[in-house]
């Protein structure tokens, strides 16, 4: 069987231990080339700036492993929401204090 991946189970434990959940409040697309059926991708997502309750997230998309050739970029913010009362929430300390 397949092992468990960590951030789903981080994100499960946060909705259920500490009532937080995560909600997109922004985002930004830009489409620079069209990816083919059958073309291998290599997608990549750094954390950037973080506030009191949100995070800013830049993905990109390129074609082929050595992600010479970009598809896809974006920049997305989440917000970071008591689950019971979808008010801002501020960010988990383990996500505030990674690099």
């Amino acid at each position: 069987s397949p092992s468990p991946d960590p951030v789903r189970a981080w994100l499960a434990a946060l909705m259920r231990d500490e009532r937080r959940q995560f909600a997109v409040v922004e985002s930004n697309i830009r489409y620079h080339r069209p990816a083919r059926f059958d073309d291998k991708l290599l997608v990549s997502v750094g954390v950037g700036e973080r506030r009191g309750a949100s995070f800013v997230m830049q993905q990109e998309i390129r074609r082929d492993a050595a992600g010479n050739e970009l598809l896809v970029s974006a920049t997305v913010r989440a917000a970071c929401l008591d689950s019971d009362t979808l008010r801002p929430r501020p960010l988990p300390a383990t996500l505030v204090t990674q690099t």
